[in-house]
C-alpha cells in the first residue's frame, strides 16, 4: 500500500495500522531533521512526537506521497523554530 493510500485510509476510517505505518515510514525522516534544527536528542523526540500528533488529529488531503513527506518535513521545521524560540526566550528571562 503506497503512503497516500495510508493516509487516504487513515482519514477515511481512522485506521489504527494504515497510521503505524506511517509512522514507521516517515518516523526517521522527522526525527532526524528535528535532530539537525534543535540539536538535542530529547527535544527533538518531543518535536517527532508533536508532528504525528497533528498528522492525526488533522490529516492533510495530500494528492501523492511527495507531498506527504514535504508535509512532514515543513511540519517538523515549524514546530522546531518555534522549541527553539521558546527555548530561547526563557533563557532570556533567565538572565
Amino acid at each position: 500500500m503506497s503512503q497516500s493510500d495510508l493516509l487516504k485510509t487513515y482519514r477515511e476510517t481512522g485506521s489504527e495500522a494504515a497510521f503505524q505505518a506511517l509512522v514507521r515510514q516517515h518516523a526517521g525522516l522527522v526525527y532526524s531533521v528535528a535532530q539537525r534544527r534543535v540539536g538535542h536528542l530529547g527535544v527533538a523526540e518531543d518535536i517527532a512526537q508533536q508532528v504525528f500528533i497533528r498528522l492525526a488529529r488533522t490529516p492533510p488531503k495530500l494528492p501523492s506521497d511527495l507531498e506527504l513527506a514535504a508535509w512532514l518535513h515543513r511540519t517538523t521545521l515549524n514546530l522546531s523554530i518555534d522549541a527553539w524560540r521558546s527555548e530561547n526566550r526563557r533563557q532570556q528571562r533567565e538572565q
